[in-house]
This record gives structure tokens, C-alpha cells and sequence, in this order.
């Protein structure tokens, strides 16, 4: 059984490489995707946060990122 699921790991590391590459147009399409990556990667990497944790937090700060950082024109201000 040990030795299947040594042969199982690699195929799910390239799964969720490739989701990973197919998301990469929707996730950094503005510098808030790409600022709420890295900290996300060094929170997992580094800090050894729960993966909960990160995504919870990602999706808060994109929220609030993303209506702090517009371009005033897109907020409707002249």
C-alpha cells in the first residue's frame, strides 16, 4: 500500500500544478493578486499557517484591497 502511494503523490503535486498554471491569468491580473500571493506563499512557507487560515485571510484583504486600490475613475470619482 506504501509503495502505491508513493506513486500517487507525484500525480497529485502535477494536479495541482496545473490547476495552478491554468488560474495564473485570473489570479495576477492586477498587482493585488500578485501582492496577496506572495504573502500568502510566505505565510505557508515560512510562518507554517494553516492553509484555512491563508485562504480565509486572501479572500478578506482581496476584498478589501481591491476597493482601496482602484483607479478613481473606476470608483465612480471625477
Amino acid at each position: 500500500m506504501k509503495k502505491a502511494f508513493k506513486g500517487i503523490y507525484p500525480g497529485i503535486v502535477v494536479l495541482i500544478l496545473a490547476s495552478a498554471f491554468n488560474l495564473r491569468k485570473a489570479a495576477f491580473k492586477t498587482p493585488v493578486g500578485v501582492i496577496i500571493a506572495v504573502f500568502s506563499l510566505a505565510a505557508l512557507l515560512i510562518f507554517d499557517l494553516h492553509p484555512i487560515i491563508v485562504i480565509l485571510a486572501s479572500g478578506i484583504s482581496g476584498m478589501f484591497l481591491q476597493n482601496r486600490l482602484r483607479d478613481p475613475e473606476e470608483q465612480g470619482v471625477k
